[in-house]
């Protein structure tokens, strides 16, 4: 989302005017620069002139140095809070935000930065509240009707942020940040036709934006005006050649067109910048598919799929190379599959030959147990017979004991 940077306050500061800061001049800067620093109002001054130099962390010492001579200095804690975001620090950046509206509760400008900031930290209910109260204190302020734009397509509310960035380029038709969301959003809507004009307007204010220039390809894109996107994609790249995304939109296009090994090496750029863009890991495959690449179409298809499982144009490519009759192609999948299928007859010879093991392992348990318990059933029986024998012999003395006792008499 764009953040509007012109959003000094004249009245407690001296500070740039709004048409200085937005063509990043100040007759001041000079003086300020070569002179100590004694005032608060002069270092606020200097932080703005770094600000404009987006030397931010410089800014934020300028704002700090401000508040340590004056702590209830409104414009310094709240253009602390413009510094603070543009580097990042958003949760720092609305403690800033907040002690600025505690000083002055009715500024516009402090309202929607603190929106601004709600929404990147994804908290856009309070974010809405925080633009509406900016819009009520100044409905003529562009950068809020901007800035609740942003947050309307956070909530995804399209057709209702639309609305926010018309009002806010009928305020300030020259305020390039607004036309550029303005496209997006339409290009949201599928209204590219119109997205496009958005961007042309965006550009021409500001021809050096790269993103506009890469969104503005994105648009000629989906109308199928493929050389003219593929001319913004490639002006955006002169600007900022690190853009990862903008190399695979590029991509893309030379691959309808029909040139794959650029549309290869531009894939390439894209996953050096970022090696887990899927988009370009995908694409990628699809140019090799067309040069008749295919086991390494396959891998880089693959590798898009182990970033994303569900990314459609991944699995399409890989069914369909799948299915190609090519003689290499089939040998190449032939292997594979005969590896898989092998891998799986072992696999499954490894579960058959444990569950013999296993049931082995139980019969001999249960023999075992068979065994023991017939030796002991024979024990008992020999036991018995014994007793009963030394019964018999103990009788048969007895018996003898008594004849011979009969025979003295």
């Amino acid at each position: 989302m764009s953040l509007a940077i012109n959003p000094f306050l004249a009245g407690e500061a001296i500070v740039p005017n709004k048409s200085e800061i937005n063509h990043g001049y100040n007759s001041n800067a000079t003086y300020l620069l070569s002179q100590e620093l004694r005032t608060a109002e002069d270092w606020v001054e200097h932080g703005n002139n770094l600000f404009q130099s987006q030397r931010y962390a410089e800014a934020l010492k300028s704002y700090d140095s401000a508040i340590s001579i004056d702590p209830n200095y409104f414009g310094a804690w709240r253009n602390k809070g413009f510094a603070l975001f543009e580097l990042q620090r958003y949760p720092e950046a609305l403690d800033s935000i907040e002690r600025a509206i505690s000083l002055n509760p009715e500024d516009s400008g402090t309202w929607w930065l603190k929106a601004q900031v709600l929404v990147t930290l994804r908290k856009p209910e309070e974010a809405l509240e925080a633009v509406n109260r900016s819009i009520a204190i100044d409905p003529e302020d562009y950068n809020a009707w901007q800035v609740k734009g942003n947050v309307q397509r956070e909530l995804g509310n399209f057709n209702e942020a639309l609305e926010s960035y018309n009002n806010s380029v009928s305020l300030n038709e020259n305020w390039g940040p607004a036309w550029q969301e303005r496209g997006t959003i339409l290009a949201i809507l599928k209204n590219y036709s119109e997205a496009l004009e958005s961007f042309n307007r965006a550009i021409a204010i500001n021809p050096n934006d790269s993103l506009t220039l890469s969104l503005k390809g994105n648009s000629l894109f989906a109308l199928e005006q493929y050389n003219e996107a593929l001319e913004s994609f490639d002006l955006s790249l002169s600007i900022d050649p690190n853009q990862s995304v903008v190399w695979s939109d590029r991509a893309a296009a030379l691959a309808v067109l029909g040139k794959y090994n650029e549309s290869l090496e531009s894939n390439q750029r894209a996953i050096s910048l970022d090696p887990n863009n899927v988009t370009a890991w995908a694409d990628m495959g699809v140019a090799l598919v067309y040069l008749n690449r295919y086991e390494e179409a396959l891998n880089a298809t693959e590798k898009a799929l182990a970033l994303d499982p569900n990314y459609s144009n991944a699995i399409n490519t890989r069914n369909y190379i799948y299915s190609l009759s090519s003689q290499q192609n089939t040998q190449y999948l032939e292997e594979e599959q005969w590896h898989e299928m092998e891998r799986q007859r072992l696999q499954r010879e490894d579960e058959e030959h444990r569950k013999r093991e296993d049931e082995e392992y139980w019969q001999q348990q249960q023999q075992q147990q068979q065994h023991h318990q017939q030796a002991q059933e024979e024990y008992y029986q020999q036991q018995q017979e014994y007793r009963q024998q030394q019964q018999q012999q103990q009788q048969q003395q007895e018996y003898q004991r008594q004849q011979d006792l009969l025979l003295q008499y």
